[in-house]
């Protein structure tokens, strides 16, 4: 609970306003949840898959109580405290029908395997489907912390001093927004959203050899129609972007 109080405390002193958070099981816990319904903050949790969890999935499926979202996804909500405790709770649960596996030459249709999910909740404001959905949005934000670990190695702090490793950290964030900017202005398409890695790959780290002699040398790339067509389609898109800024910068002045 420290962690959430430090937190909290370090963006009301830069004067956020925190009307709700989204956290993940790992921060399931009664104090938590205490915590901030005093300070009046809303939070929706992924709760932990326990044995306590399972006996209420089985009392929803005995009861029935599932409505069906889609062909795959169920949902159900209950109110309840768990033991120790002090108050009772919303749960939203979610149910995922497993698609049937092949078993040799055979697919068998008659045993259903499902995957759940529970999500508890301070908001009355959204059915079942909309907390999972709401729930869901901090998986984007995942996503993004694992392309800085995968493609920037954010996480790794390499030196000694901390303020070094905070010079190379804020070094990394610059990159990364550099990273996006290429992307997001130069990019078309489904290149757009490709992730660090792979720009890495395809774009800037192309092999080539080193070739000519004397004052003539130069890099000689392997024919790659489609880095071609990237390349030149990025050319006049950056054109594009230094005129649009230029006019800007003239009609401000």
């Amino acid at each position: 609970m420290e962690f959430l109080k430090e937190t909290l405390e370090i963006l009301a002193n830069q004067n956020i306003l925190v009307k709700g958070i989204r956290m993940d099981k790992g921060f399931f816990d009664e104090d938590n949840f205490a915590y901030l319904e005093e300070q009046g903050i809303e939070y929706i949790c992924k709760a932990k898959l326990t044995s306590n969890m399972k006996k209420v999935i089985k009392y929803l499926d005995d009861q029935e109580r599932w409505q069906p979202l889609s062909n795959h996804y169920a949902a159900a909500e209950i109110t309840l405290p768990l033991p120790k405790w002090s108050k009772a709770r919303r749960f939203v649960f979610i149910r995922e029908t497993q698609e049937p596996k092949v078993s040799g030459e055979q697919l068998n249709f008659d045993l259903k395997t499902f995957d759940y999910q529970v999500i508890i909740t301070s908001s009355d404001e959204y059915n079942p489907e909309e907390v999972w959905h709401q729930y869901n949005k901090r998986c984007n934000i995942e996503n993004k912390i694992d392309e800085l670990k995968v493609g920037l190695g954010f996480e790794k702090m390499s030196q000694a001093e901390l303020d070094r490793n905070i010079a190379f950290m804020w070094l990394k964030v610059l990159s990364y927004n550099i990273l996006n900017w290429f992307r997001l202005v130069l990019l078309d398409g489904k290149d757009s959203r490709a992730e660090v890695p792979t720009i890495r790959r395809k774009i800037l780290n192309v092999p080539g050899n080193i070739v000519g002699n004397d004052r003539y040398r130069h890099i000689k790339l392997a024919p790659n129609p489609w880095l071609q067509k990237v390349l030149k389609n990025a050319k006049e898109k950056l054109q594009e972007f230094l005129c649009t800024q230029a006019w800007v910068a003239v009609s401000s002045g």
